[in-house]
Order: structure tokens, then C-alpha cells, then sequence
């Protein structure tokens, strides 16, 4: 397999939820930024984990159990 292919394992449906999931944890931890402090951290750092992976539609934890949401006529 050549660098770059067939790279990405996160479908559409996956994507988008990431994205709405991810703006919602950020917008948390925005509004909340002085409340609980562990909390906001954590939502803050799962939230742009999220877009990022949304953004890349690669994930490494569904790499490493083998979880493929992307179709194959959108790998590439």
C-alpha cells in the first residue's frame, strides 16, 4: 500500500457526527471555561480531538481495532 492511500476510516454519517459532537464540547468548554476546571479540560481537548479527526476522516483508535466507517468509493 502506498503512503496517503486508502488512508481514511471515517464515513460521511461519522464525520458529521464528530463535527456536531466536537463544536458542542467546545462551545461547553467556552461557556464553562471557570466552573470545573478537569472537566472543561477534558471536554475541551475531546472536543478538538473530535473535529480534528472529523476534518482528517482518520482515526487512529478505529485503526488500531480495525473500525471502518468509510465506504470504499470514498477512500480515496
Amino acid at each position: 500500500m502506498n503512503p496517503g492511500e486508502n488512508m481514511k476510516n471515517v464515513g460521511r454519517l461519522d464525520q458529521q457526527v464528530r463535527y456536531a459532537v466536537g463544536a458542542l464540547l467546545l462551545a461547553y468548554a467556552g461557556i464553562s471555561f471557570f466552573v470545573e476546571l478537569p472537566l472543561v479540560t477534558t471536554a475541551a481537548i475531546l472536543g478538538a480531538s473530535l473535529l480534528i479527526t472529523a476534518r482528517l476522516r482518520l482515526c487512529g483508535l478505529y485503526r488500531l481495532i480495525g473500525i471502518n466507517t468509510c465506504p470504499i468509493d470514498e477512500r480515496k
